[in-house]
This record gives C-alpha cells, sequence and structure tokens, in this order.
C-alpha cells in the first residue's frame, strides 16, 4: 500500500531503477539500531555468486533457505 508506494515513488529509487528497469539487489547497508532477523536471512540468499537459493553444483538443486523460513520471516510485515 503506502509504504511500499513511498520506495516506488521516491526520487532515490527513481534515478537507480527508473521506469522500465525491475528492482534487483544493490549489496548490503546496514545502519545503527537497525534489526538484524532480516539481514541474517539475507545474507543466508546472497551467500553466493548466484541471487539464488538453490545450489546446482550439489546434486542437483539444494534448496538453501526453507520455504517456510522465508514464509516466517515476511510475517508481520504488512
Amino acid at each position: 500500500g503506502v509504504e511500499v508506494d513511498s520506495y516506488i515513488d521516491s526520487d532515490e529509487y527513481r534515478e537507480t531503477f527508473g521506469e522500465n528497469i525491475v528492482p534487483y539487489f544493490r549489496g548490503f547497508k546496514y545502519q545503527v539500531d537497525q534489526p538484524a532477523g532480516a539481514f541474517e536471512r539475507m545474507l543466508k540468499l546472497y551467500s553466493g555468486d548466484a541471487g539464488s537459493d538453490t545450489d546446482r553444483a550439489r546434486v542437483g538443486q539444494l534448496r538453501r533457505v526453507s520455504p517456510r523460513e522465508l514464509l516466517r520471516s515476511g510475517q508481520g510485515i504488512v
């Protein structure tokens, strides 16, 4: 809703992504007094060279983060 619109309509968003670019991960920026729970989950997702939750180099596809953990991590955001 309103909070998401505030990000999408910001100058930073417009300058970085414009109207035709799908937003992508730009790096970790950690601030003083910022809750660290989400940071740990992001590290699990972005611990390798590729932005994927699977490791195809080892025995097919292995999940690095369980879907249940991802769903639980998003509770209370809305």
